[in-house]
């Protein structure tokens, strides 16, 4: 019995074959997208936002952070999410999406975790989603007008942790400063 081509076998089947670009030479100093997806993190913030400048500087570089949303799972695509709104100029719409679209999922994990356990103080669960969140509300433009809503929606529940002491509060993202606050009305 002879295999069935390669295309009529379905995605997953371990006998189709992957087609893997070759992996180009790494200049010295190059910042690697996969290790600085795994290093990205509000408590390296610094570290991320200098690496992502060297990053910025190489061209498509939002393009190819953006293709790493399809790998893994919410943890990984806040990684992304994060790495892209550490430096939101130039990261183009769909992408601009994909990175609110992480900031309703952040937001939807918190009010589930503070709903079923209501006496924990739960703060810190939007660290870095107020970071993404500042950073697209930084871009001015209909994608970020489509997703207001969002946006004063995780101000409000920051401001709470604010007001109710929460120990994350001095660590979270102000975001009655941010542009979209400020400038972009």
């Amino acid at each position: 019995m002879q295999a069935a081509p390669q295309a009529d076998r379905p995605p997953s089947s371990p006998l189709r074959r992957r087609r893997v670009a070759a992996a180009r030479k790494v200049a010295e100093g190059e910042v690697r997208i996969p290790e600085l997806l795994r290093m990205v993190s509000f408590e390296k913030l610094e570290e991320s936002r200098a690496a992502v400048a060297k990053l910025a500087a190489q061209p498509d570089w939002a393009r190819r952070v953006g293709a790493f949303f399809g790998e893994g799972g919410d943890l990984e695509r806040g990684h992304v999410a994060l790495l892209l709104s550490l430096h939101p100029e130039g990261v183009p719409e769909d992408l601009q999406e994909r990175c609110w679209a992480v900031v309703r999922e952040q937001t939807a994990w918190y009010d589930q975790s503070a709903k079923s356990m209501p006496n924990e103080r739960k703060g810190w669960l939007l660290r870095e989603t107020g970071l993404i969140a500042a950073g697209m509300a930084s871009i001015p433009g209909p994608v970020r007008e489509r997703h207001r809503a969002e946006f004063t929606g995780l101000r409000d529940r920051i401001e709470t942790c604010k007001k109710t002491n929460d120990p994350a509060a001095g660590s979270l993202a102000d975001l009655r400063k941010a542009d979209w606050v400020t400038g972009g009305r």
